[in-house]
């Protein structure tokens, strides 16, 4: 045996973290992909996901070697990884303005970039040449502030709700917008910076 084939039922967190719920070891793709839809549900679960993992045997590098497809719960591929593969290229038309309400959209609907989950943020600076991603400013589940570099596909208009634990983008985006944001640059900079404990300074 050259190879095996890994199939994973697990759940995701915001930041990646996965739980391994189901796994299971064959000798082909076939015996996975067979596993796969036997498992495979009705409805789309988002907090949890599939995967085949192709893994050579008797290499002493074999990570390098490593093919992987992720699925999302109905079955349906999410995305398809493997040595060599050229990542997407980034478009970028100047859609979204600093200190605009965007919202960022999760690895579903934008696999190749993007948050596990759907979130708001706020456009903090437009991309720059050599990357083409902007800096998009958003607060964590956990309540604390934080950034991405994201490129403009994996940003939207559409289906922007700023929640109570969120009302703090709007005051990032009205500084970067009057262009004050020097006011509150230690705070969106400062790194494990959270949320709940600055509201009584900026909302009265």
């Amino acid at each position: 045996m050259q190879e095996i084939f890994i199939f994973r039922e697990y759940l995701v967190s915001h930041w990646g973290l996965v739980r391994i719920d189901n796994e299971c070891v064959f000798d082909s793709l076939e015996k996975a992909i067979a596993c796969l839809k036997n498992e495979a549900r009705n409805e789309v679960q988002p907090q949890f996901r599939f995967s085949i993992i192709r893994y050579p045997l008797n290499e002493t590098d074999p990570w390098n070697s490593v093919e992987e497809w992720e699925y999302l719960t109905n079955g349906t591929l999410l995305r398809h990884t493997h040595p060599g593969c050229e990542p997407e290229e980034i478009h970028y038309e100047g859609r979204f303005s600093v200190g605009e309400i965007v919202r960022i959209k999760s690895e579903i609907e934008f696999p190749s970039g993007g948050l596990v989950f759907d979130n708001v943020g706020v456009v903090y600076q437009l991309p720059e040449e050599a990357d083409h991603c902007y800096i998009v400013v958003f607060i964590t589940e956990k309540g604390y502030v934080s950034h991405l570099h994201l490129p403009e596909a994996a940003l939207s208009r559409d289906g922007i709700v700023v929640t109570e634990e969120n009302q703090f983008l709007n005051v990032i985006s009205e500084h970067l917008k009057n262009g004050s944001i020097a006011e509150i640059n230690e705070i969106v900079w400062g790194g494990g910076v959270y949320v709940k404990n600055i509201h009584p300074r900026y909302y009265g």
